[in-house]
């Protein structure tokens, strides 16, 4: 019993530098927006900040409206989010990221 409950205070894997470069990929090219929306949701990320700013690009995405830093600061703040959130816009990418066309699409 005392293993199971060790378990489950223990924080699971994740990679905020991975949840970073998904961000930043969505933010550059539309077409990682379908693909990420394809595999993800905002519950996914570990982050809920990152969580919540998924979602806001795949709800803007969906609507046939810009996905952009200006215009996602806005969407976040007409979703009344904390200020914390809606200020933020876009994380800290990681360093050495390379350029989006060199990521997405990965089948390419």
């Amino acid at each position: 019993m005392e293993n199971i409950e060790a378990a489950m205070k223990r924080i699971p894997p994740h990679s905020i530098e991975a949840e970073q470069a998904v961000l930043g990929a969505m933010l550059m090219n539309k077409d990682a927006v379908m693909v990420a929306s394809e595999m993800l949701s905002g519950e996914d990320f570990y982050q809920t900040a990152y969580g919540i700013l998924f979602d806001a690009v795949v709800e803007l995405f969906k609507a046939g409206r810009p996905v952009d830093l200006i215009t996602l600061q806005e969407h976040l703040k007409e979703k009344d989010v904390p200020p914390e959130i809606s200020s933020m816009a876009l994380p800290p990418l990681p360093t050495g990221m390379p350029p989006a066309p060199l990521i997405w699409p990965p089948w390419t």
